[in-house]
């Protein structure tokens, strides 16, 4: 069964309500008749749902819904506003708070189970959908690592142990070539071990809010132009490319790292070198939009469909036959997951075979 919790002061309303939602044997009900006695009730049991009424002494409803979602554990859980007041103003505090939905006093029987069956449907829409997510998620893991991790571990063995076996046979010319193969592998594997280690830092920094609120509080690059010039001429000139590049970037203060400003170029300078053929233009540019600093990266490459730039997260790729892709699939979600962690954001407006923009939008520093 069901909890459901329901938190409101004035005894009559309160016994009736649980009469009424009881009747239908399908939730097991708990009641409270102060903010601060729902709140014990809420952190003892987790109910499924929470009715509330909005103007109580003490602690008001207003009050219940901020300390729920201040808890990871309860800022989840639906909650319904239970009111007197129907103005616009009420309820659109109520909702910028985080409510699900409100109704309104005095209510009939079918209006408070209409708005009960819709908010347990809905999540239990979104548990599924989580769930569902975090299968592709293992599914993608348990194919896509293993062979990640062998593709360049497999090249360093292979050329380890032709040195050992042949060295002595070998001409200066191939020793050193096996040297550069060699080396191309560790680099491939280390940038993927180094993806790995970063995807797991950030998950872990969502779950320490303090440190969370200290580095989006604390965190400047005062002058982002030659870093992005300087990782987007290095990237280019690794695949022998510097001539497609044009660079136009503004010079203001911005709300990153240094650090996390790098792995948002690295990914998105790599990919956009990686996907698109020699001679065809790259674009770099940045602007100021709505108060955010706009990096925007444009190619004319393989592209995207609209399906698989939904289906954008961790070690998912897309047409590694085709195209035969190196990496883990995380270089996106980690550029998504650094901007999260500075109230940024990522649109992505692709067409297959034709081209790929990406643009980032991070906070200006004042």
């Amino acid at each position: 069964m069901k909890k459901i919790l329901i938190i409101e002061d004035e005894i009559p309303v309160l016994e009736n309500l649980a009469e009424l939602i009881s009747e239908s044997q399908e939730f097991f009900v708990m009641t409270a008749s102060d903010g601060i006695k729902g709140l014990e009730l809420v952190v003892e049991h987790l109910p499924d749902l929470i009715l509330c009424d909005i103007m109580m002494p003490g602690m008001d409803g207003y009050e219940v819904l901020k300390s729920l979602k201040q808890n990871e554990i309860t800022s989840t859980i639906p909650f319904i506003f239970l009111t007197a007041k129907s103005e616009k103003e009420d309820m659109r505090h109520g909702m910028e708070l985080g409510a699900d939905d409100f109704i309104t006093k005095p209510f009939t029987y079918k209006e408070v189970f209409k708005a009960i069956d819709s908010r347990l449907q809905k999540t239990e829409q979104i548990v599924t959908k989580s769930e569902q997510q975090l299968n592709e998620l293992r599914i993608n893991l348990a194919t896509t690592l293993p062979h990640e991790l062998r593709t360049p571990l497999n090249g360093i063995l292979a050329s380890s142990h032709l040195l050992i076996e042949h060295f002595d046979k070998m001409d200066i010319n191939e020793v050193l070539q096996v040297h550069k193969s060699i080396y191309t592998s560790a680099k491939r594997l280390n940038r993927l071990i180094t993806n790995y280690l970063t995807f797991a830092e950030l998950e872990l920094l969502f779950k320490d809010k303090q440190k969370l609120h200290s580095i989006k509080t604390d965190s400047m690059v005062e002058s982002p132009e030659p870093i992005i010039k300087d990782i987007a001429t290095n990237f280019a000139s690794n695949y022998k490319r510097i001539n497609d590049l044009t660079i136009n970037i503004l010079n203001t203060p911005i709300n990153i790292t240094q650090e996390h400003l790098y792995k948002i170029c690295e990914e998105l300078f790599d990919n956009a070198l990686k996907f698109s053929k020699d001679n065809t233009d790259i674009f770099i540019s940045s602007d100021i939009v709505n108060g955010f600093y706009e990096l925007k990266v444009k190619d004319v490459g393989i592209g995207l469909s609209p399906e698989q730039i939904s289906k954008i997260g961790a070690y998912v790729q897309f047409d590694r036959k085709l195209h035969e892709q190196q990496g883990s699939g995380l270089g996106l979600i980690i550029v998504k997951r650094i901007l999260q962690v500075y109230d940024g954001y990522l649109e992505i407006e692709s067409e297959s075979d034709k081209y790929t923009e990406i643009k980032v939008y991070l906070r200006l520093c004042r």
